[in-house]
């Protein structure tokens, strides 16, 4: 028998209504024109989150300015994420995230949104810690991670947490979502 989390390939969308609280934690260089920014998720889903993050940030006048390079293996949530992500030079990638190669070029995510699948690893402990030690790495310098994950694996992550990101918080859901998902 399958757990529920691993029946839907442990995908557990962002609840909206923490967007706002999320948003509200990370500032944007106020100087900085929004067409520099890079947003990244490697597990978009069907891209509501990192939407209404950049909305947040910006505002929908400003949103289409902001890219967003994302990948979703699902193929329907790809679609779907297709069709929600628009703007200039903005991607969404139906595929395999951990196929994904980034060009010598790019300068790197301003924020890397990473709600990866939740499940135990054989080799990495949790699922959680093999997507952030291999997409840590697609940040710039100064740039920001957003770490959605259920609290069972801050253990497995810490390590990496600690060598690889300065100015650590971490904020555990509301009671009632808390309750429910058991997420930071």
């Amino acid at each position: 028998m399958r757990t529920p989390g691993r029946a839907i390939a442990g995908y557990y969308p962002l609840p909206p209504h923490l967007v706002p609280s999320i948003a509200s934690a990370v500032e944007l260089d106020p100087v900085a024109e929004p067409k520099h920014w890079q947003l990244c998720d490697p597990c978009v889903g069907e891209g509501a989150a990192i939407k209404a993050l950049r909305e947040a940030w910006v505002g929908p006048a400003k949103a289409t300015h902001v890219r967003i390079a994302a990948c979703e293996m699902e193929e329907e949530r790809a679609m779907a994420a297709v069709k929600a992500l628009t703007g200039r030079g903005s991607v969404v990638i139906h595929a395999d995230a951990f196929r994904l190669s980034w060009p010598a070029q790019c300068p790197g995510a301003t924020i890397l949104y990473l709600n990866p699948p939740y499940d135990d690893d054989p080799t990495h402990a949790r699922t959680e810690r093999k997507f952030l030690t291999r997409f840590a790495p697609a940040l710039a310098p100064g740039g920001v991670l957003i770490f959605v994950v259920p609290i069972r694996a801050l253990k497995a992550c810490a390590p990496i947490l600690a060598r690889t990101f300065l100015d650590i918080r971490c904020w555990r859901f509301p009671d009632a979502d808390f309750a429910a998902y058991r997420q930071v």
